[in-house]
């Protein structure tokens, strides 16, 4: 069975390029255009998924979203997530040592799909 995951970017070009990507390479995509529609999906999904968050987003970003993971540990340890953002911004320090602990990559926009495709594959495998 084909990995899962979700694309939570709030701009619809680069959210169709990813998901694209990842259907190419055989992966199951689910998306969502915030943070607080990712919640839900994550609350309620049965599957494993890597959760590719942008960090900034309407209503809620990616840190947002895992400052919440970090409160439900069922969150933290059924999915991987992995950070988008277009410059690298400090996180929170609760979020930083949760990105530090799991070793949650951050990857930047624009980024090269070989790069981004390893990313996921590798935050996939841990899902196994």
């Amino acid at each position: 069975m084909a990995a899962e995951v979700l694309v939570v970017e709030d701009d619809q070009a680069i959210r169709e390029v990813i998901a694209q990507a990842l259907l190419d390479e055989g992966y199951l995509v689910h998306e969502a255009t915030n943070g607080q529609l990712a919640l839900e999906l994550l609350h309620t999904h049965p599957s494993r998924l890597v959760v590719l968050l942008d960090v900034l987003m309407p209503v809620m970003g990616g840190f947002e979203v895992l400052q919440i993971v970090t409160e439900n540990p069922a969150l933290l340890t059924r999915h991987a997530y992995v950070l988008l953002a277009a410059t690298k911004r400090t996180p929170p320090p609760d979020v930083a040592a949760l990105i530090e602990q799991h070793h949650i990559p951050f990857i930047l926009k624009p980024f090269e799909m070989e790069d981004f495709l390893a990313a996921v594959d590798k935050a996939a495998s841990t899902l196994e």
